[in-house]
């Protein structure tokens, strides 16, 4: 299928992948989830979880990665998903939580000139994956 300047030789074909992928993608998250299912026989212990839980806090940890699917531009996205998990963490800190480099070095627990090289590095390699690839 060549997807090149907006044209697909093969719509149905295209469409049906698409959906393929999708439900790929849900059924391998459902089963995720059903992994991860904890059944709780004491009452009390859920009582005493919920009593420290902050679902904002934890919804906003869960997602701070999800900004880098909402990327449009292909080879950008392509280029900060291939970047190791603790690259796009950062990253997320940075564009997500607009979290400043001396906020980050509380976080870290590292200098401030640490957290710079970091995130020039880092920069560097999107910007050198952009520049390398073709899509």
């Amino acid at each position: 299928m060549n997807a090149q300047n907006g044209h697909i030789k093969n719509r149905d074909a295209y469409f049906k992948t698409v959906l393929k992928n999708m439900n790929l993608k849900e059924n391998i998250k459902q089963s995720e989830m059903e992994d991860n299912e904890i059944f709780v026989e004491d009452p009390s212990i859920c009582s005493d979880f919920l009593d420290n839980f902050d679902l904002d806090k934890e919804l906003a940890d869960r997602n701070l990665l999800g900004w880098i699917d909402m990327i449009e531009d292909q080879k950008l996205h392509a280029a900060v998903k291939s970047l190791p998990i603790e690259e796009q963490t950062l990253l997320s800190y940075i564009f997500e939580k607009e979290k400043t480099q001396r906020e980050l070095e509380e976080i870290y627990n590292l200098d401030q000139s640490v957290i710079c090289r970091r995130y020039n590095k880092i920069i560097k390699s999107i910007k050198e994956f952009v520049q390398t690839n073709d899509f």
